[in-house]
C-alpha cells in the first residue's frame, strides 16, 4: 500500500474536525433557508465551503472561549461536542440575522436591491400569512392560511389551512375555516394572481 493513504488515514481525524463544524453550520443555515445543493458542482464545493467555514467558527469559539476565561483542549471530547453545538447554533444565528429587518433597512439604505433567497416566492410567501389566489380565467379564489410551502420551487407548491373557495362575489362556497384538519394544496403556477397579508 502506499505511505500516503497510512498519513491520510492517520489525519482523518483531523481533517474531519475542520470539516464537521463547518458543514453543520451550513447544513442548518441553508435548510432554514430552504437552500438545496441540488447540482453536481455545488455538492462538490460543499467539503472546500466547509472547511473554510470551520477555519472562521473555530477562532470564534476560541474566543468565547478566552472571554469566558475557560480552556480547553482540543482533543478533549466535550470540548468537540461545544465546537458542534457551537457551530449548529452559529448557523441558526446566521439566519436570524440575514433575514432581519435591521438587514433589509441597511441594504436599502445603502441602495442595494438584492436578496439572499434565490426566488421571490422566499421573500414574500410566509408561514401562517394569509393568502387570495385567483383562478386562471376565472373569479373564483381560494383565501386561507399558509400551512406549508414547497422549499425550492419557482413556481412552488403551497397548502392552505382554514380555507374557504371564494365565488366572483367573495361569497364562500366552500368553507372549512373552523377546520384545522381541512387543507388543500395549491400549484401557484395554475393560477393567475395572488394577494398577500401578514397578521
Amino acid at each position: 500500500m502506499n505511505s500516503w493513504i497510512f498519513t491520510l488515514i492517520e489525519h482523518l481525524t483531523e481533517f474531519l474536525l475542520y470539516v464537521v463544524p463547518g458543514y453543520l453550520f451550513l447544513s442548518v443555515y441553508r435548510y432554514i433557508l430552504y437552500k438545496d445543493e441540488n447540482t453536481v458542482s455545488q455538492t462538490a464545493n460543499i467539503l472546500l465551503n466547509s472547511v473554510i467555514a470551520s477555519f472562521v467558527l473555530f477562532p470564534l469559539y476560541n474566543g468565547l472561549l478566552f472571554f469566558a476565561h475557560l480552556t480547553w483542549e482540543t482533543s478533549d471530547y466535550l470540548y468537540l461536542i461545544y465546537v458542534f453545538c457551537f457551530s449548529v447554533l452559529a448557523g441558526y444565528v446566521s439566519v436570524k440575522i440575514v433575514t432581519s429587518h435591521k438587514i433589509s433597512e441597511a441594504f436599502t439604505l445603502f441602495r442595494i436591491s438584492r436578496t439572499i433567497h434565490q426566488n421571490i416566492w422566499d421573500d414574500v410567501l410566509k408561514p401562517d400569512m394569509w393568502v387570495r389566489i385567483w383562478l386562471k380565467d376565472s373569479d373564483k379564489s381560494y383565501y386561507g392560511q399558509v400551512k406549508y410551502r414547497e422549499n425550492y420551487g419557482r413556481e412552488p407548491l403551497i397548502v392552505l389551512e382554514y380555507y374557504q373557495f371564494l365565488d366572483g362575489n367573495a361569497t364562500a362556497i366552500v368553507d372549512h375555516t373552523s377546520d384545522p384538519k381541512r387543507t388543500v394544496m395549491l400549484n401557484l403556477a395554475q393560477f393567475e394572481r395572488i394577494e398577500m397579508a401578514e397578521r
